[in-house]
């Protein structure tokens, strides 16, 4: 956050236990959600924001996804709430609503809606559009 009046920028530590993690993104719910990378745990989880540093936030995180998630490049939500992942590989871009629980299978569920090239791209995000409730997909950067 920028500190009032300054051009000095501040942080506080709202949380501990994201070392181990591949993906920490926002969902268009205020939700937190992470791919947790780690030998003890690994996963896909959503919860509330951190707010107090010295509780790790998986405590209070819910999760919904078993392994896999870390074989994507990119991944993270656009308009409309659906979410998007970009494959390692080089061998797809999928789309589809959310998991829920870890019985959900989202990988199958997806819907492929790209083939090669995306993972070439250093950075993907969704831009809104000037007519409400569209927006653009941009990339940013081939490695």
């Amino acid at each position: 956050r920028r500190v009032h009046g300054t051009t000095a920028w501040a942080s506080t530590r709202v949380g501990s236990g994201f070392q181990n993690y591949k993906f920490i993104f926002f969902g268009p719910d205020g939700l937190l959600y992470a791919v947790k990378d780690g030998l003890q745990e690994s996963g896909f989880f959503k919860g509330p924001p951190p707010t107090n540093p010295d509780i790790p936030w998986l405590e209070g995180a819910t999760q919904i996804g078993t392994t896999g998630w870390t074989r994507f490049r990119f991944l993270f939500f656009g308009p409309g709430g659906d979410l998007f992942a970009v494959r390692n590989d080089n061998t797809g871009f999928y789309r589809a609503s959310p998991p829920v629980d870890i019985a959900d299978k989202w990988r199958w569920a997806a819907k492929k809606i790209g083939t090669t090239g995306w993972s070439g791209f250093r950075h993907l995000f969704f831009v809104s559009g000037v007519v409400p409730g569209e927006a653009e997909l941009y990339g940013v950067g081939c490695n």
